[in-house]
């Protein structure tokens, strides 16, 4: 299997392009994933004893909607990615993945949490391993642990260059928060189009795969 290459520069130079193209689209999209996370927060704070039911439902709901946003981020990446149409509701067109999504989830913080205890070393390598999971689900709906077989199959020959890549995402965030929070609207576009960058660079080497002749392949 020839292992497709990349350097951070393509993959943030990609992001960025991307992110000044579609500035307040982002921002717009960043807006309404930030009102439900404060809506979680809310909810969550809430007296449990004094508004029981408020306290638990709209804790779960907004929760939803929390991971739900998350899968349609992904799908908005790719989307524009690959140059085709895309929309505010994409953010909650992938809903039918959601147990599959959540279920990736939970296998991969276990994986990483697992490495984490066997002194840590393992733990970031294993992050690096199966990092793009949830792109397998979303992308061809794929199961939950396929999708991490598969990222672990992506990412052979180029998880040395996706660790630096993945300090540099950290880098970048962290000069969002420095420039007064409002930086973030920039640096989370060009970080999400960069991974999203680095996903369809590396899948080729993945073709002969039957999901990837499918009509929500490459």
């Amino acid at each position: 299997m020839a292992t497709q290459r990349f350097t951070r520069k393509e993959a943030f130079g990609f992001g960025w392009e991307k992110m000044a193209q579609h500035f307040w689209f982002f921002a717009g999209m960043l807006f309404v994933v930030m009102v439900a996370g404060g809506l979680q927060n809310y909810f969550s704070e809430l007296n449990p004893k004094l508004f029981p039911a408020a306290h638990v439902v709209g804790t779960l709901v907004f929760w939803v909607v929390g991971l739900i946003l998350q899968m349609g981020l992904i799908r908005v990446a790719l989307q524009l990615h690959d140059g085709a149409a895309t929309g505010f509701a994409q953010l909650f067109a992938d809903y039918g993945l959601f147990f599959k999504y959540l279920a990736g989830t939970v296998l991969y913080s276990l994986i990483i949490l697992g490495g984490l205890i066997l002194l840590i070393v393992p733990g970031v390598m294993w992050s690096v391993r199966f990092q793009f999971y949830a792109y397998f689900i979303i992308d061809k709906g794929a199961g939950p642990v396929e999708a991490l077989k598969l990222s672990s199959k992506l990412t052979e020959g180029a998880r040395l260059d996706i660790f630096w890549f993945d300090l540099a995402c950290m880098g970048a965030a962290i000069l969002g928060i420095l420039a007064l929070f409002v930086g973030l609207f920039a640096a989370i576009p060009t970080v999400i189009m960069a991974n999203a960058y680095v996903y369809r660079k590396l899948l080729p080497q993945l073709a002969e795969h039957p999901r990837n002749s499918d009509q929500r392949g490459v």
